[in-house]
């Protein structure tokens, strides 16, 4: 796993209320920007919004 996705993944729950495996998911988007990101968790997508990323929630 790339250094910069571990970096990430470990100071996104420092800025948003996310778990070890969504933020992750989350870093890993990041780092290979995704036309689209598509989680049903309100909390990562709070996150992913944050970041810029556009979004799918796909919860209901």
């Amino acid at each position: 796993m790339a250094p910069g996705v571990v970096a990430s993944a470990i100071s996104l729950p420092e800025a948003h209320p996310l778990r070890a495996m969504d933020a992750l998911h989350l870093a890993c988007a990041l780092a290979v920007e995704p036309d689209l990101f598509v989680s049903a968790n309100r909390r990562q997508l709070a996150a992913a919004r944050g970041a810029g990323l556009k979004l799918a929630d796909v919860s209901a």
